[in-house]
């Protein structure tokens, strides 16, 4: 599973994400800024502050037991719909169809 993982870009992407973490909850200080949605600001919020980030590296088998946690789960399907949200809305503002991505 770890394989696949990594040749699906998964581990990269946790990687790139624990690496620029500054630069995340950047982007999610200003969605939560402008939303129009409050509850979902507030759900950000509040896990924003529950995080616990000590900067450590976590291995991949620490990484997949997390995702035994139902409440993990919510978090990560939470967060790539928030992701989702800045990608459509990146093309749209650069004009680009989010159904073809420009091509």
């Amino acid at each position: 599973m770890v394989e696949l993982m990594n040749q699906k870009g998964v581990l990269s992407f946790l990687e790139a994400f624990v690496e620029r973490w500054d630069d995340v909850l950047a982007v999610a200080a200003d969605w939560v800024a402008t939303s129009k949605v409050p509850s979902n600001a507030l759900l950000l919020y509040e896990g924003l502050n529950k995080a616990e980030i000590d900067g450590s590296t976590p291995t991949l088998s620490q990484i997949l037991r997390e995702l035994n946690d139902p409440a993990v789960r919510r978090g990560l399907m939470f967060f790539l719909s928030f992701l989702k949200a800045i990608g459509s809305a990146a093309e749209h503002k650069e004009g680009k169809s989010p159904q073809t991505g420009g091509h």
